[in-house]
């Protein structure tokens, strides 16, 4: 289209849009792709050029030269997605820092002894550690259990041996002392 009648300069359609329509002095002509598509091609002629957003992203307004990213912590299988509603969060445990994600597979679970709480988590670092006298022997814990007087996970380490964590998922993570210092009120047994 030109920018005036007279105009020996035309102007192409921006990407996103497209038009058939030739000798027009009006940028009206330029027709919008719809919502859940996208074009990066610049003067259109045809709505052909007009692609489905893949999934992983969405477009929730017509004419756009690219579809915008689920944002991390969130994932869609949808094609042609219309909005970022259709983005899931990644359930309580899991987390992930990908944006653009297409499966629920890029959602990472929170590691053995640590859970969370927060859906759409888009890091680790709300994998919480489950405090004393309260475990989570799978990944993925949305929550720790109470540990019972006959869970092994939850057991105390044998005389002459420490834990290093705070969260432990079974008793073989009880070290063996070299010099074990006693606490104020203990003493070391032989």
């Amino acid at each position: 289209y030109a920018k005036s009648t007279g105009s020996t300069f035309c102007s192409k359609c921006a990407a996103g849009k497209f038009s058939a329509t030739t000798g027009s002095s009006s940028p009206n002509v330029c027709f919008e792709c719809g919502t859940g598509q996208y074009s990066t091609v610049d003067g259109a002629t045809s709505s052909a050029t007009c692609l489905t957003c893949v999934p992983g992203t969405y477009a929730e307004i017509g004419g756009l030269a690219n579809c915008r990213e689920c944002e991390s912590g969130t994932y869609s299988a949808v094609e042609g997605a219309v909005s970022s509603t259709l983005c899931t969060k990644c359930a309580a445990g899991l987390f992930s820092g990908f944006t653009g994600a297409d499966s629920e597979n890029t959602c990472v679970s929170c590691g053995k002894g640590t859970y969370s709480q927060e859906k759409g988590a888009s890091s680790d670092a709300t994998c919480i550690t489950c405090t004393i006298g309260k475990f989570s022997p799978n990944q993925g814990a949305s929550i720790c259990t109470e540990c019972p007087a006959t869970n092994a996970s939850c057991a105390v380490c044998l005389d002459g041996k420490y834990l290093p964590v705070t969260a432990p998922t079974s008793l073989s993570e009880c070290l063996y002392c070299e010099a074990c210092e006693c606490n104020a009120g203990f003493t070391l047994l032989e």
